[in-house]
């Protein structure tokens, strides 16, 4: 009696729900590096916006205050106090929430607010 040539059902299905798994593994993995690089550069932004406002404060013996808003506004209210003096351009957040941008009641503090992933 001569046995047919070829696989299995149960190789088949074997194979295929290995290939699955590898594929959910790099797809989560993918995912999880490309949000550590947009949180790389919500850093990066951050540290060219404190730069850009340390600077405005050394010249100014205040920090900016932009008139659209009193208490917290998106950075981008900052581009006509800061650009193009103390930086090219506001840094816009790579995705999700836009960097805030609050100052206390005497303009002698002042604060970055950004929204990180996971």
């Amino acid at each position: 009696m001569k046995r047919a040539k070829g696989f299995t059902i149960v190789e088949i299905a074997v194979v295929i729900v290995i290939i699955a798994t590898l594929t959910g593994l790099v797809l989560a993995t993918y995912a999880r590096t490309q949000a550590d690089a947009r949180n790389k550069r919500r850093e990066n932004d951050v540290k060219v916006l404190k730069a850009a406002v340390q600077g405005y404060y050394r010249d100014n013996n205040a920090f900016p205050q932009p008139s659209s808003c009193s208490t917290g506004c998106d950075t981008s209210t900052l581009s006509g106090s800061l650009v193009p003096t103390y930086i090219a351009a506001v840094p816009s957040a790579p995705s999700g929430a836009n960097y805030q941008y609050i100052t206390d009641s005497t303009n002698q503090k002042y604060a970055i607010l950004v929204t990180r992933e996971y």
